[in-house]
């Protein structure tokens, strides 16, 4: 088990220049090999889950070229293979490869993808839309078998829930026939995966429906990554409890709501254009539902929590997305924290903290202990922190700059 050591309570001061988004680079990718082309795509992110995702290219013959953050994929000599392969257990997003093997192959034998453990997630918004598309859908909990044939009709689909990854799936699969899918997701990664898709040549429509009409996509694209919104939230909080950061490359209008949030409730923000300065602010706690967007999302509630442990008052958190996502506050319970639960909530309490150990159950919660560990006064142990590599690049050396003391226990 990975360790680091940090040492807590410095002031914190610098630059952080935002990567491109994790949730949107993931889909993103899968789709380039829908054109049997080249794709090449900028602003991608060099963290753990896209070089497992680029390890399963390689494995379908499909070669890539990355340099600094740009990615050169070329599918050109895509091959068929049963994604039967330990890379589909090591992160969830290998799943959209489902859809595109569909649309290619029309059939697609997988592992049951890994990743975060939050709970229930089941593909069930998946399979019943490739089952309206015309496809057989038989898997339990280690293997998923789809195969048969699309109907050789208009598609009408309606997703069951309001899913990103259900989303994007159903237009992969979809993406060469005449189809409409009601009840989309309207994530920003959502949107970003479409809209690369419509620069890879298919026509397809957002409006109340997506509307797919069927067209042959071109041989060659060029695409630039919309940036993380999540990772910004992180270096947001981040300075509200340490010191005073300024982030480069943040998409505003992706974290409006959260920021504008934060603002009313005194945190020292200042945006303009792509750039936002953040000071350590003693934030007034307030209560929220991890929401879809344009709310405050699912993945920044664990951040939220840190956040407020270190201010005056007490807040309800509760999650509308995954049930009891707190295992990152929860944590923290045996150094101090002052927590109460109840149904999907937690109420948080300004906590004084002791030095100890804590372990990272998934990518976001370890984010969450990090932000405890920096702006606690203490020393903290942190168990699985490589964890924190599959969705934020260059993290440990953007502390470093920063001015965050911390030691690697091998």
């Amino acid at each position: 088990m990975s360790k680091i050591k940090i040492y807590g309570g410095k002031y914190l001061s610098g630059t952080v220049k935002i990567h491109g988004s994790k949730n949107a680079c993931l889909p993103i990718m899968c789709a380039s090999l829908l054109n049997k082309g080249k794709a090449t795509i900028g602003n991608v992110p060099k963290i753990a889950d896209v070089y497992n995702l680029l390890n399963i290219f390689s494995y379908l013959n499909v070669s890539y070229i990355f340099v600094d953050d740009f990615l050169v994929i070329d599918s050109s000599k895509l091959i068929y293979k049963d994604l039967l392969i330990d890379e589909v257990l090591k992160f969830r997003a290998s799943y959209y490869l489902i859809g595109v093997f569909l649309a290619l192959f029309g059939k697609c034998k997988i592992y049951y993808p890994g990743g975060c453990k939050l709970g229930e997630r089941p593909l069930d918004y998946h399979f019943e839309a490739f089952k309206a598309m015309g496809y057989n859908v038989n898997c339990n909990e280690n293997l998923i078998e789809i195969d048969g044939k699309l109907k050789n009709e208009h598609i009408n689909i309606t997703l069951k829930g309001n899913s990103v990854g259900a989303t994007i799936n159903t237009v992969f699969a979809a993406i060469f026939s005449n189809a409409t899918i009601y009840n989309y997701s309207l994530e920003p990664e959502v949107i970003d995966t479409l809209d690369f898709l419509g620069k890879l040549g298919f026509k397809i429509i957002k409006n109340r429906s997506i509307e797919i009409f069927a067209s042959i996509p071109k041989r060659s694209v060029k695409y630039k990554i919309i940036p993380d919104r999540i990772e910004a939230l992180t270096y947001i909080i981040m300075a509200l409890l340490c010191g005073n950061i300024k982030l480069e490359n943040v998409n505003l209008l992706h974290i409006d709501y959260p920021i504008r949030t934060l603002i009313l409730n005194n945190a020292d923000i200042i945006m303009y254009k792509n750039v936002l300065c953040c000071n350590k602010s003693k934030v007034v706690p307030f209560s929220f539902d991890a929401d879809l967007y344009p709310k405050i999302p699912t993945d920044a509630q664990p951040l939220f929590s840190i956040l407020f442990l270190f201010n005056n008052g007490s807040a309800i958190i509760g999650d509308k997305v995954f049930k009891n996502r707190f295992s990152a506050p929860l944590e923290l319970v045996h150094l101090g924290a002052r927590i109460n639960t109840m149904d999907n909530k937690i109420i948080t309490n300004h906590s004084v903290f002791v030095s100890g150990s804590v372990k990272a159950s998934d990518l976001r919660a370890c984010a969450a202990l990090f932000l405890f560990a920096i702006a606690s006064p203490t020393n903290t142990i942190i168990n699985n922190y490589e964890i924190i590599e599959r969705g934020y690049a260059d993290f440990l050396r953007n502390l470093k700059n920063l001015g965050v003391k911390y030691e690697i226990i091998e």
